[in-house]
């Protein structure tokens, strides 16, 4: 990418002669173009001539070249995938490529949304790919994985592990960000999605850190705060003074009286922190199985969550709720809140069954049940 930094140690104002594009070829100049606001004269040219003319077998898109759910169509000779034929739509003013229905049914192709990168899109970018270098690692930005994914930055730690960053300045929804986090997974690239707006519909369903927007000036190194997202960990008893309500799902508010994580904010946490940690398995992902949902913790807590917490809760004792369904009763019970078993015994007179001392109809008083201690009726409450 055609960029200048003002300087190494601070993020600012980059000189970019690109955005974000969609390569295609035109069959009938016969020959590449980009589709994207900031294209050379000669593709603009092309664009306007062949917008709401792109019949197939007009206008080939090159994006899936190197997508390896299409090897199979793959040219052996020049190693391209020919035949994902698109035509030209402008929706809000911004180019789509949209795939022709019968390509986009038999290959399972989503469309393409031609955008301009903003500047915040590109200073938050270049923060994490310079904090990832500070740390030592290997960076590099708009990495394509062989899942399709393209990565805003990838940072590789020192054993390979390599952590994806996507920043998220724009709102995407809860399904997108959803496939793009499973994808990653699937080819061994956890994601971590750096978002500046608070209450996103994805967040803590997938591993992020929530911060501000980066002002419009040069950023120096260790200031961009991390306010969400990761957690500190403690473990509290399950009762009003620790929680307004069990944070076990399907309790419908009720304590439980075991013991549950209580998760805090991460105190003092920078981004140039997180792209130190997470490359080297030191902020990793557990899913909380309550409320909190997905997060972050630091190697100490996450290991402590897996090996004393986790177990107890998902294969833990279950308690009936007030409506008769079961639901899982997090890390176990306290057994000081284990009421003692009652005591069986029986009447003296007749052998019916009671309970010594007990309370109700099948109390025993005095060696006798109710009704042959008291046959007149009048038995003391």
């Amino acid at each position: 990418m055609g960029e200048v930094i003002a300087e190494r140690g601070d993020v600012g104002p980059r000189v970019h002669n690109d955005a974000v594009a969609i390569r295609a070829t035109s069959i009938p100049h016969r020959r590449d173009i980009e589709i994207s606001p900031s294209a050379d004269a000669d593709s603009l040219a092309i664009i306007s001539e062949l917008w709401q003319k792109c019949g197939e077998g007009v206008l080939e898109c090159r994006e899936h070249d190197d997508n390896p759910r299409l090897a199979a169509k793959r040219d052996p000779i020049d190693g391209r995938v020919h035949g994902a034929w698109v035509y030209l739509q402008k929706r809000n003013g911004m180019w789509v490529i949209c795939h022709h229905p019968s390509v986009r049914q038999k290959w399972g192709l989503e469309d393409h949304i031609v955008h301009e990168m903003t500047d915040q899109h590109r200073w938050q970018q270049d923060y994490w790919q310079r904090a990832g270098d500070d740390a030592g690692y290997t960076t590099d930005q708009e990495v394509r994985l062989p899942s399709g994914n393209r990565l805003d930055v990838a940072i590789t730690g020192p054993d390979g592990l390599v952590v994806g960053v996507e920043v998220q300045h724009s709102t995407l929804t809860e399904r997108q960000v959803l496939g793009r986090d499973k994808k990653a997974g699937n080819v061994g690239v956890p994601l971590v999605w750096s978002a500046d707006r608070p209450h996103n519909a994805w967040a803590y369903k997938v591993t992020h850190v929530e911060t501000q927007e980066l002002p419009r000036s040069r950023t120096p190194r260790n200031s961009w705060t991390v306010i969400g997202g990761p957690r500190k960990m403690r473990v509290e008893k399950c009762r009003p003074l620790n929680f307004d309500a069990c944070p076990t799902p399907g309790r419908r508010g009720r304590h439980c009286g075991g013991w549950h994580p209580r998760w805090e904010p991460y105190p003092g946490l920078t981004v140039d922190r997180v792209a130190e940690l997470a490359p080297v398995r030191q902020l990793l992902r557990v899913d909380a199985h309550s409320r909190q949902g997905i997060v972050m913790l630091d190697a100490v807590d996450h290991r402590k969550y897996v090996d004393e917490l986790e177990p107890l809760l998902v294969g833990g004792p279950r308690h009936q709720d007030n409506r008769g369904t079961s639901a899982p009763c997090a890390y176990g019970v306290d057994p000081s809140l284990i009421p003692e078993p009652r005591v069986a015994g029986r009447c003296e007179r007749c052998d019916r069954p009671g309970v010594p001392g007990g309370l109700g109809s099948d109390r025993l008083i005095n060696g006798r049940c109710v009704r042959c201690a008291y046959p007149a009726g009048g038995a003391p409450d």
